[in-house]
């Protein structure tokens, strides 16, 4: 239970400082919603930590729905990226 929670927090550390960056340090008009991106991914973090001595379980879920759902879109990119043909077919 603990290397799913732990290998979770990582996840979701790497994609709040991949919003934390595209929000805060490059000039885009997308940066409001990296910001709010960013803050929904910080409260998660603090959550399941502070859930974590409570119960467990859930601070397993808290943390492992964003990190599951960030993997998948990874996932989606690299699928999509491997199977485009490109503008020369």
């Amino acid at each position: 239970m603990w290397t799913i929670f732990v290998i979770s927090l990582i996840f979701d550390s790497i994609l709040a400082l991949l919003w934390f960056w595209e929000g805060f340090k490059v000039r885009s008009n997308m940066a409001g919603k990296y910001k709010r991106r960013f803050g929904m991914v910080l409260a998660v973090i603090i959550g399941a930590l502070v859930l974590q001595p409570i119960n467990m379980l859930w601070a397993c879920v808290v943390a492992g729905l964003p990190a599951g759902v960030g993997v998948l879109f990874i996932v989606g990119m690299l699928l999509s990226a491997m199977l485009h043909k490109g503008p020369w077919h």
